[in-house]
C-alpha cells in the first residue's frame, strides 16, 4: 500500500499538484527505519516547498527548502539509503533546493525550478522509474 502512495503521490507531483503529492507521500512514512524515513520526509518536504511558494509563503518555503538539503546532506553522511530499499526519488531535488534559496534571495522566480523536476519511485537500486 505505501507504494501505491509513494507512486500516487509521484503523479501529482509532475502534475504540479504538490499539496497532493504532499498528502500522499505521508501515508505509512512514520513506520519505515530511520535512514529511509528521513529521505521520505525530505521529498515529503520539497512538495511542501513548491506548495508554500504556490500560496506565496516565501518565508517558510525558505525554511523548508533548508531542512530538505539538511535531511539529503545527512542521509548521504550516514552511508545513503541501502540498494534494496524502495525510494522516492526526485533527481536534482537537493541542487533544486539549493538554487531555489539563490533565485529568491535575489527576488528571481522559482518556477522554472519546479517545472525542471521529476518524482518518481524506484525499487531495489534500479534506477528506471516505477521498476520491480
Amino acid at each position: 500500500m505505501l507504494i501505491f502512495h509513494w507512486r500516487q503521490g509521484a503523479d501529482f507531483f509532475n502534475e504540479k499538484k504538490y499539496w497532493h503529492a504532499h498528502e500522499a507521500w505521508e501515508q505509512g512514512w512514520k513506520t519505515l527505519p530511520p535512514l529511509q524515513k528521513l529521505h521520505v520526509q525530505a521529498m515529503i518536504q520539497v512538495a511542501a516547498v513548491f506548495h508554500l511558494l504556490n500560496l506565496g509563503r516565501q518565508r517558510p518555503a525558505v525554511s523548508l527548502a533548508r531542512s530538505v538539503i539538511e535531511k539529503l546532506e545527512s542521509v548521504e553522511r550516514q552511508g545513503g539509503l541501502a540498494p534494496t530499499e524502495a525510494r522516492i526519488v526526485i533527481p536534482g531535488a537537493e541542487g533544486a533546493m539549493l538554487s531555489l534559496l539563490e533565485a529568491l534571495e535575489k527576488g528571481e522566480s522559482w518556477q522554472e525550478i519546479a517545472s525542471g523536476l521529476r518524482a518518481q519511485v524506484q525499487f531495489g537500486g534500479d534506477s528506471s522509474p516505477g521498476s520491480c
